[in-house]
């Protein structure tokens, strides 16, 4: 349809058509938005509207319905770059370029970018993921830049297989097609991954030849191994998931290591290769290539002078380090520990935090916990000082000038285990060490000796000097060592002492080799006793049936007294340990009654006496004046009552009296004897008991009869002559 407008129109003139305002301003008629409908595309005809029909700039956006201009409406070339509104983006070339895009697809800001840092593949810092064309070269690709490969099938296989059997990482059977679906055979995958190493090489240890060593991983599944994998003489780890079943274990040829295990199937050598697992603890600077020292030879020949040939199961090894550093003419802060001159860089870079500092301190120390350092080595910062004397501190300044030893170790430990079961615990029973010997082979023949032997323990000295101990055991318990059911509790050979107790730092007992022995407290006056039980009774029957019990004592030797408690004692022959120096019981321990085959024997050697003359008439006389009696003695008395028996002899005060009537001294002869002795108290010890009874002080008279019959018979003589 064809609208006729007026001509010459004045601005802002209106024209309507239908339903439509026209409105001229000065250029174009437009269409009045508000009034009636906008113009649908429906309502123009195709090409009804030419581009010599529209006006400059007279299409807007404002002015085109949405979707209604379509591509099919717009002719080729027909909106040109003169046509497209101007953005604010710069004309021009862009490096790196940084671009916003609008929705509407409009670049709307660019600008130059730069690429801070890229990598090849040579580069021993490359990372992530990269896909490569198929003509790509690799180049020196090592170990750090290689993370994983998995069934990679492009041209580029070759050099990465090539790269990979010159580094040290793990192949994965997978990569060679094993399947491990439990019924697949996977040994050819298996003989394969171990075999892809072809760069490795042996190599030697101290002139021994060593097989080469590979690992090679088994990812989760159930393999099935026919036959024993070939290695091709390759010591290979087999490094498994924990969910990697092998159904042929006897067929895989090598070690297993699983997270918790390692399990050597295949030992050999020495060393390393004849140890399941190793673990050292080393100081920095030590020789970390040295391996486990499990028939450690120094060279071939060495295998003629030790003649075992070992296995380990589990190998520990611990040297003790000396301090890290060693700050000597070092002061210190309430925080910090100042060195006489700065620490360098080399050491600073050994230190870190939560070491511990130990100082030179006398007689006691001051101990803190590193937790920084100056960046130039000046000083080193503690949370805080602390005495280390045994009991809690609080935090101090160390006084004074001392060397300050950085990281000490005092004590260390090739193994240390703990078990432990508190209230919350369901078991009832622990052991902090267990080890089962299984012998199916044969029986040995002796405690030691012979080539067939089974030790449960066995503690070596490798050293110069000799160890303290071989066995500790400390903390309170029942039993320090116990043995069940062996032939021999306790076998000792060599040296010099089998037991030797200790009681607050004082011998109590020894027993030695040569089956010496010494009993008894040494830093103490106590009573020894040993108590023999024969009856069957225990000990709430009665304490013992037999008891010897040593008390007493001086600093002479052989001055205490023993003491035996038995009904009866019986022996070959009873003698003095000095000749003619000790008496057979005293005034107030007197025999009962001796019985004796035969009288005593009692010197009479003209040899061992001196002034021998004939008796004194004086003493005849007053012998003369002595006469023989019948009598009782009191205790029998007491004990009997009238059944006591008469006795004939002698009355010592008589005696005497008789000799004084003379004008004799009655004890310059050996005939009248007279003792005395003080009270003696009640001694009781624990677990002892009465080790002295109650005794009164006391005196007591005695003849020695075999004198007083001599000279009875002398006066008989001078009477009969």
């Amino acid at each position: 349809m064809a609208f006729t407008f007026p001509s010459s129109p004045s601005v802002n003139d209106t024209y309507a058509v239908g339903s439509r305002i026209y409105t001229w301003n000065g250029t174009v008629w437009e269409i009045d938005a508000s009034v009636g409908a906008v113009v649908a595309s429906s309502e123009i005809a195709d090409g009804a509207i030419s581009a010599d029909k529209i006006a400059s700039d007279a299409v807007t956006t404002a002015k085109i319905l949405n979707s209604n201009v379509t591509t099919a409406k717009i002719a080729d070339d027909a909106v040109t770059a003169a046509k497209l509104a101007d953005t604010a983006v710069t004309p021009g070339s862009y490096t790196y370029s940084n671009v916003t895009v609008d929705a509407q697809g409009r670049i709307t800001a660019a600008s130059n970018g730069s690429l801070a840092s890229y990598a090849t593949l040579a580069s021993p810092t490359f990372t992530g993921n990269v896909v490569l064309p198929n003509t790509t070269t690799i180049g020196d690709v090592s170990s750090t830049e290689l993370g994983y490969l998995n069934n990679v099938t492009s041209a580029i296989q070759t050099q990465i297989n090539a790269k990979v059997n010159k580094t040290s990482l793990p192949v994965s059977v997978s990569d060679y097609g094993a399947v491990g679906d439990g019924v697949t055979d996977d040994t050819a995958a298996f003989d394969a991954a171990a075999q892809a190493r072809t760069g490795a090489v042996t190599y030697t240890d101290n002139g021994i030849l060593r097989a080469n060593c590979v690992f090679v991983t088994i990812p989760d599944g159930n393999y099935v191994l026919s036959s024993r994998v070939d290695t091709g003489g390759r010591e290979v780890v087999w490094v498994a998931d924990r969910g990697a079943k092998i159904l042929n274990p006897e067929n895989l040829n090598g070690d297993l290591l699983r997270e918790g295990q390692r399990i050597m199937s295949a030992p050999y050598g020495n060393e390393d290769s004849a140890t399941g697992f190793a673990v050292r603890l080393y100081p920095s600077g030590s020789d970390f290539n040295s391996a486990a020292e499990v028939l450690g030879v120094q060279n071939e020949a060495d295998i003629s002078i030790y003649t075992d040939r070992d296995a380990v199961s589990f190998f520990a090894d611990v040297l003790a380090p000396p301090p890290t550093l060693t700050l000597t003419g070092a002061t210190y802060t309430a925080t910090t520990v100042i060195p006489a001159s700065t620490i360098s860089e080399a050491n600073r870079r050994l230190l870190r935090k939560g070491m511990i500092i130990d100082t030179a301190h006398s007689p006691t120390k001051y101990s803190g916990f590193i937790t920084d350092w100056a960046a130039d080595g000046s000083s080193i910062t503690v949370e805080g000082w602390y005495l280390a004397n045994g009991t809690a501190q609080s935090a101090s300044t160390p006084p004074g000038t001392a060397t300050a030893y950085v990281n000490p170790f005092t004590k260390v430990w090739a193994h240390n285990a703990n078990v432990l079961m508190d209230a919350n615990s369901h078991a009832s029973a622990m052991t902090g060490f267990e080890l089962g010997l299984v012998d199916n082979k044969e029986a040995s023949t002796a405690a030691s000796g012979g080539s067939h032997y089974a030790w449960g323990f066995d503690a070596v000295n490798l050293g110069t000097y000799k160890i303290q101990s071989f066995f500790v055991a400390r903390g309170s318990g029942f039993v320090g060592l116990r043995v069940d059911n062996a032939d021999t509790g306790l076998y000792y050979t060599g040296g010099t002492n089998v037991f030797d107790s200790y009681i607050s730092g004082q011998r109590a007992a020894v027993l030695r080799a040569d089956g010496t022995m010494e009993l008894g407290k040494q830093n103490v006056a106590a009573t020894w006793y040993a108590d023999i039980h024969t009856s069957g009774n225990n000990e709430s029957v009665n304490d013992y049936d037999a008891r010897i019990q040593v008390s007493g004592g001086t600093t002479t030797d052989g001055s205490a007294t023993v003491t035996f408690f038995a009904t009866n004692t019986d022996t070959q022959i009873l003698r003095p340990r000095t000749d003619s120096t000790y008496t057979l019981g005293a005034a107030s321990r007197r025999w009962t009654t001796v019985y004796a085959n035969t009288a005593t024997i009692n010197t009479s050697d003209e040899r061992e006496k001196e002034q021998i003359q004939d008796i004194n008439e004086a003493v005849l006389r007053a012998w003369g004046n002595v006469e023989y009696q019948q009598f009782k003695f009191k205790d029998a008395v007491l004990k009997k009552g009238s059944g006591a028996r008469w006795h004939v002899g002698l009355v010592a005060q008589r005696v005497k009296e008789a000799f004084e009537a003379e004008g004799i001294d009655p004890f310059a002869y050996g005939i009248l004897c007279y003792d005395e002795w003080d009270e003696q108290q009640e001694v009781t010890e624990d677990g002892v008991g009465v080790v002295q009874e109650f005794q009164a002080a006391g005196s007591r008279y005695g003849i020695r009869y075999e004198e007083a019959l001599a000279l009875e018979c002398a006066y008989l003589r001078s009477r009969l002559s």
